[in-house]
């Protein structure tokens, strides 16, 4: 009998699993894009999304599809910027500056609203591997890219090595709690062990750093029963202590938002020198991302909240506190 954790990650027609339909709309929007990108001379790659539900699953409906993520060279920024624009994408926080959402998140969120009624997201990307946890360097992306054929369109997407790394930091960058990142790991695993080389494999996420994160997924994979093939493990003491610290059975528990204790045992596989001014930006976040947040324009009212933020989680927190026992 399936363990509620494996239940969880769903069948590829399960509760994981996305309506057709609405893959449909992101596999025609990521064309619309396509073309668009083309035809303006920009390089890009696509990121997971639709390229991958039939690179690792084979089919479009075996994976629920978020966004389109695009990633492309930082001096093509802009002009990737005017592209998106003029395939009717908008900003998805139109009071962030661009400049300013990608030094703290690293993507540029954008929105389509269809004439049905609907919405499809679309993220670009100057870097695949978020910065506050890894140091990729940009020719180990573009150096590690293959062709991949799309209803006639050809676009770019990352080799099986890095694809599997890249999914592995995915999984890392959301604190290890995403039951389906971790499908996506141990789906790609099987699809392609006997395609990867397994020293270049290890040789790759060593230059790029995911090589914890990568072993701390496929020991979570392996435990819940989700490899077909034995995966290239190492002894790896971190991952050792952190899989102490963060079992499989707690990995998909519900948390508090934000758990920067959850941030802080990332960072102890992806380096802890990231780990303060990661946590210091998620504590004090910018104006603008409170306008984010909150979804209200920046004002009187916004300011206030701003500045009594930490009075604000001191009274909850001393709310919280247990009554203490008589002495």
């Amino acid at each position: 009998m399936p363990s509620p954790l494996t239940e969880s990650l769903g069948a590829p027609n399960g509760p994981l699993a996305s309506g057709g339909v609405r893959n449909l709309l992101f596999t025609a929007a990521l064309l619309t894009i396509a073309r668009g990108l083309g035809a303006a001379g920009v390089p890009f790659v696509v990121l997971k999304g639709v390229p991958l539900a039939y690179r690792i699953f084979g089919r479009l409906d075996a994976r629920r599809i978020r966004d389109n993520d695009i990633l492309v060279h930082p001096g093509d920024v802009d002009r990737a910027l005017g592209v998106l624009r003029d395939c009717g994408y908008e900003p998805l926080r139109p009071g962030l500056p661009a400049s300013k959402e990608f030094r703290r998140t690293n993507q540029r969120a954008m929105l389509h609203r269809l004439p049905t009624g609907g919405v499809v997201h679309a993220e670009l990307h100057r870097t695949a591997f978020h910065p506050s946890f890894f140091e990729v360097p940009e020719e180990i992306e573009w150096g590690h890219t293959q062709p991949f054929e799309l209803h006639g369109v050809t676009v770019r997407v990352f080799d099986e090595p890095l694809t599997l790394l890249h999914l592995a930091a995915h999984f890392a960058q959301h604190a290890f709690s995403e039951a389906w990142i971790l499908r996506d790991v141990a789906a790609a695993w099987n699809t392609w062990h006997r395609d990867i080389d397994r020293d270049e494999l290890l040789r790759l996420a060593r230059d790029t750093g995911t090589g914890p994160v990568l072993e701390f997924a496929l020991r979570a994979a392996q435990e819940m029963d989700l490899l077909l093939a034995p995966a290239p493990l190492t002894a790896s003491r971190r991952v050792a202590v952190l899989r102490r610290l963060l079992p499989t059975q707690r990995l998909f528990e519900p948390r508090p938002d934000p758990d920067h204790r959850r941030d802080a045992l990332v960072f102890f596989l992806t380096g802890l020198r990231r780990a303060p001014r990661y946590l210091v930006r998620g504590i004090f976040p910018t104006i603008e991302q409170m306008s984010a947040t909150y979804g209200r324009p920046i004002s009187g009212w916004l300011y206030l909240r701003y500045a009594t933020r930490l009075f604000r989680a001191l009274r909850n927190a001393l709310r919280k506190r247990p009554p203490q026992a008589p002495e």
